[in-house]
């Protein structure tokens, strides 16, 4: 039998480290990419949907091990995808912390990532285009 000391022991643990998570989105882009890419004479061919990149930092304790980088978690979501441009993005980002262990701080990108091509290059007729963005 657990006495009522206990008891609210553990529910203060389980509340705190309830409360130690937070998820919350920051924003949608259209477009969005961290390359170099000249869309006048491009064509794009989808590549992947729903494509994730993250960037996480750790928090060791009570010391943040470093900031997320948007950037990175976008070439991430790129790399996965393969592509150059990611669009219908959304920006999340995510934290937990269990008070003096542990924690993690995150940038999570998710979108649909595209290849560019030359407009004269000879594509299957099943890839999926998307008309010249302009």
């Amino acid at each position: 039998m657990v006495n009522k000391g206990m008891r609210i022991y553990l529910l203060s643990f389980a509340l705190m480290t309830a409360l130690g998570c937070s998820t919350m989105p920051m924003g949608s882009f259209s477009v969005l990419s961290t390359k170099n890419v000249n869309i006048n004479d491009q064509k794009f061919e989808l590549v992947r949907r729903r494509v994730k990149g993250i960037s996480k930092r750790p928090i060791i304790i009570i010391i943040p091990m470093g900031s997320p980088i948007i950037s990175e978690a976008v070439d991430n979501a790129l790399n996965n995808g393969q592509g150059d441009i990611l669009t219908n993005v959304t920006l999340t980002v995510n934290s937990f912390y269990i008070p003096y262990i542990y924690g993690e701080s995150s940038y999570e990108i998710v979108g649909d990532v595209l290849k560019a091509r030359r407009k004269e290059e000879n594509l299957s007729s099943t890839d999926e285009l998307i008309p010249d963005i302009k």
